[in-house]
């Protein structure tokens, strides 16, 4: 974000958010979404450039699309070249997933950038290989979203691999440079040892 963290910080104090739930008629369209015990309203802030930082946007769409979203707010900032776009996200956090209902599922080729997506797949018929092999399901090994973690991981190594929930030292021991050498190479050129 650069300098724009004090002129934030502004323009969230010069329009205060509203917290908790939606009274009865409130919002926008006159009707107030439902809401279940098991979900609280939440806001998240995003701030984009205005000269167009791709990686805000991106990270901002990924938000928006692993999300229940209610409303999105925009609200330009104008600081010269310094301008930018913050953006009120107000979203449902789920405690749990709803009765009845099973978990929400994530399109990860939707939620992960192209190359991501790729490393991703690769990730994941190696995780099948192995879970085969050891006759476990294969989230036993690492779930979808600790292998999107690790997609996501700047430079990876066995130590910041270790960080992602889930993942402790016994499992990155024991999985960890066959993942690393799955994110760097394609999946043929990493075969499952025997």
């Amino acid at each position: 974000m650069g300098g724009s963290g004090a002129a934030l910080e502004q323009a969230a104090r010069d329009k205060p958010l509203a917290e908790g739930r939606r009274s009865e008629g409130g919002g926008r369209g006159g009707s107030a979404p439902s809401f279940q015990e098991s979900e609280k309203m939440q806001y998240q802030v995003f701030a984009v450039s205005v000269h167009g930082n791709s990686t805000q946007v991106e990270e901002m769409n990924r938000f928006l699309r692993s999300h229940r979203v209610l409303t999105v707010e925009r609200q330009m900032v104008e600081e010269g070249q310094n301008s930018f776009w913050t953006f009120c996200v107000e979203f449902l956090e789920t405690a749990g997933p709803p009765e009845g209902r099973s978990e929400v599922r994530i399109d990860y080729k939707e939620v992960l950038s192209a190359p991501e997506f790729e490393r991703f797949a690769r990730l994941r018929v190696l995780r099948k290989e192995l879970a085969e092999k050891e006759g476990v399901p294969a989230y036993a090994i690492f779930t979808n979203e600790q292998l999107a973690q690790m997609v996501r991981l700047g430079k990876p190594s066995l130590s910041t691999m270790e960080g992602i929930n889930g993942i402790g030292e016994a499992k990155t021991r024991k999985y960890g440079e066959l993942f690393l050498g799955a994110l760097g190479q394609p999946a043929e050129k990493n075969p499952v040892p025997q």
